[in-house]
């Protein structure tokens, strides 16, 4: 059985956010069809966390690159 690949329906999109000395998520999450989103902090070569479900946050000023990926999780049976 071929079953389809996951994708992505709606990219993650970036918050625009004010200081408040408080964590703040970064992003809107995005969706996918057959797997999870998941998400990690990094700069602009590549992510440098691990990549987690958990939408990444912020507490200082300033800018911050996030990267998100989809892992599938359907199975031909």
């Amino acid at each position: 059985m071929v079953l389809p690949n996951a994708s992505i329906t709606a990219e993650p999109t970036a918050k625009t956010l004010t200081y408040n000395g408080h964590e703040q998520e970064l992003v809107t999450a995005g969706t996918v069809s057959g797997g999870q989103m998941l998400y990690a902090l990094g700069d602009e070569s590549g992510a440098t966390e691990e990549f987690t479900e958990t939408l990444p946050v912020g507490t200082d000023a300033g800018d911050y690159k996030v990267w998100y990926m989809v892992k599938g999780d359907r199975r031909a049976q």
